[in-house]
């Protein structure tokens, strides 16, 4: 039987920031530092495969899958960090 205080915790929004962040600079060519309030289209120009990298490597990360039905209403750097939180609260 598995011991529940041995499962990862989930992380943390400045955890998934950070993360998101690496992500942007070393996978996308964002060259400026992204914050909460960015969106992803009208301020960082991501097109859908950029989307799709950045939902790839946080799948890798954090081991949650970000399917495009989970992330129809993430419009902002902030709404993507709560979307993996969310996540992962749940594959706990």
């Amino acid at each position: 039987m598995l011991d529940p205080s041995t499962a990862p915790s989930p992380p943390t929004e400045q955890e998934v920031l950070l993360a998101i962040r690496t992500i942007a600079r070393d996978e996308l060519d964002i060259a400026r530092e992204v914050v909460p309030d960015d969106d992803l289209v009208k301020d960082l120009r991501l097109d859908s495969m950029q989307r799709i990298t950045l939902a790839v490597a946080l799948d890798e990360y954090f081991g949650v899958k970000v399917t495009q039905d989970a992330a129809v209403h993430v419009r902002t750097i902030g709404d993507l960090v709560g979307l993996v939180i969310e996540l992962a609260r749940a594959r706990a």
